[in-house]
């Protein structure tokens, strides 16, 4: 019962601070954007939906990357709950049971499937590759954009600075 009572008071408390972030973002403008991860308070695509549904703010939204919650949701569900939320979206690869992503392309992430779900239901949010450098960069983005390819989804590219 004191868990259950103690996990209560932190929702709510999670709860007051968005909305105080909330009307620091309206001050200043921003979007403030919240990335679940399975290991964390928001760790799951239900979770982040509930949170924000509660919040009820056009300022906090999502930022997907579906290689932090590969271990709970599969990549449907991770847009069927989070889709009208989603601004933005990582493209990192985990393999599964492993806490470290990698690179898109080397690990367990379907990308076709993962490219066909983005441009269905945010098709206007940037898709962001994560944990790539210099080695690897190029083979990532390659695969991402075979997955795009294979999928039948056009790459748009990135907006010119200011816009």
């Amino acid at each position: 019962m004191l868990r259950s009572m103690g996990q209560t008071a932190v929702w709510r408390q999670m709860i007051a601070t968005a909305r105080q972030l909330d009307a620091i973002a309206a001050r200043h403008d921003a979007t403030v954007l919240f990335e679940p991860f399975y290991r964390g308070f928001l760790a799951s695509a239900k979770r982040l939906r509930l949170f924000l549904e509660e919040v009820q703010s056009l300022r906090l939204r999502a930022l997907l990357d579906p290689a932090n919650l590969i271990e709970l949701n599969d990549l449907d569900e991770m847009f069927q709950q989070l889709g009208p939320w989603i601004d933005c979206l990582h493209a990192k690869d985990r393999k599964l049971h492993t806490d470290r992503g990698v690179a898109a392309g080397q690990g367990d992430l379907d990308y076709r499937q993962f490219v066909t779900l983005a441009a269905r239901h945010a098709p206007h949010a940037p898709l962001v590759l994560e944990y790539v450098g210099p080695a690897d960069y190029r083979q990532a983005l390659a695969h991402l954009r075979g997955a795009m390819h294979d999928a039948g989804v056009v790459e748009i590219g990135p907006l010119p600075r200011g816009n």
